[in-house]
Parts: structure tokens; sequence; C-alpha cells
């Protein structure tokens, strides 16, 4: 396939939106640990607070909406127990 036909205006477009909207957690975990620094703390666990916290959420708000059938439900209860894991891994 040519490269004329891959580097559209519409594939760079959808490129550089795609990189921004997956870059703004990051750039969220990177701004809270600017400031935490600024207060000495040095805290380099930042990617894996994000990923346990995310992997807790999901397997609770799966789990519960198995067990009681409820998305809504199981949506708040993830969200708590993925809430409630990263901070224990902040700890």
């Amino acid at each position: 396939m040519p490269w004329d036909q891959i580097l559209t205006w519409s594939f760079l477009i959808a490129l550089i939106s795609a990189g921004i909207r997956l870059a703004v957690p990051v750039l969220l975990a990177v701004l809270g640990e600017i400031v935490t620094e600024s207060a000495g703390v040095l805290n380099l666990g930042l990617e894996g607070i994000m990923l346990v916290g995310g992997l807790a959420g999901f397997a609770a708000t799966n789990t519960v909406e198995k067990m009681v059938g409820f998305p809504e439900l199981a949506a708040w209860i993830g969200l708590a127990v993925g809430s409630l894991a990263g901070a224990a891994m902040g700890l």
C-alpha cells in the first residue's frame, strides 16, 4: 500500500486526536507527581497505581454486574473499588 494513501489528512488528524486522548490520564498523573514532588515526596509508581486501580475497578464491575445484574450499581461499586485499590497502592 503506497504511503500517499495511508498518510491522508483524515488519518493524521485521527492519529493526533488519539494521541491526545490517550495521553491525558498520564498527564494528570504527572501533574499530581509534580505537586507531591514539590512537597519533597518522590513517587515513581504512578503508572502501576493507575493500572492496579483500573484492574480492580474492572474486576469489581464485572463481578457485581454478573452477580446482581444492575449495570448502574456495578459501575458505582467498580468506581469505589478502583479508587480504594489505587489509594491502597499509593500508600
